[in-house]
């Protein structure tokens, strides 16, 4: 019975330290960012305190909307001139 209630135990902590991981945001800082992630093209299109900015990822550069001040290794700086 020890046993089983400790694998129950594992597979709880587990579980519960999967939400918290996946809870997580990875541009956030201080969660003043309403949309982070989401692609924009300047300011004014991000929800809350966002900054637009260039991010190159896997697949290449996309803008996307981050949280002020965040500045990741694969963030690059974006002007636009709109």
């Amino acid at each position: 019975m020890s046993a089983a209630n400790s694998a129950f135990l594992l597979i709880v902590a587990i579980t519960i330290a999967m939400i918290n991981i996946s809870s997580t945001s990875t541009w956030g800082i201080s969660g003043t960012c309403l949309s982070p992630g989401v692609p924009c093209r300047s300011n004014r299109t991000c929800w809350g305190v966002c900054d637009c900015r260039g991010y190159r990822n896997t697949y290449g550069f996309e803008v996307i909307c981050m949280e002020p001040g965040y500045n990741g290794p694969n963030v690059v700086p974006y002007y636009n001139y709109y």
